[in-house]
């Protein structure tokens, strides 16, 4: 997952996370899986099979991609929104996960 440079551009996106303790972690982990698989062009995963470690999902993009865009600030704020957009989605689907922030 980290196999950024110190020469490369910052990232933007959101991460999904749950840490090693948590109660519904198998649901919850079955969930973070079943959504990477589906959208395996756009999420990634870090740690789904390590018991001990913290485990997520992650959707993001360098900031080198919407440089070039006319209005490059817009483009940033629409994908954010784009991605609650993902996360109001993936609430509905998986409702009876813990839903805490």
């Amino acid at each position: 997952m980290n196999d950024s440079k110190i020469t490369d551009y910052p990232k933007v996106g959101i991460k999904l996370g749950v840490s090693p303790n948590a109660n519904h972690r198998t649901e919850i982990l079955a969930a973070m899986k079943e959504i990477v698989k589906s959208n395996s062009d756009e999420w990634y995963s870090y740690n789904l099979n390590e018991s001990k470690s913290w485990s997520g999902i992650g959707k993001s993009l360098g900031l080198e991609k919407f440089m070039n865009e006319e209005d490059h600030i817009k483009s940033i704020q629409d994908y954010f929104l784009n991605l609650i957009d993902d996360l109001v989605e993936i609430k509905k689907k998986y409702p009876h996960l813990p839903w805490k922030v």
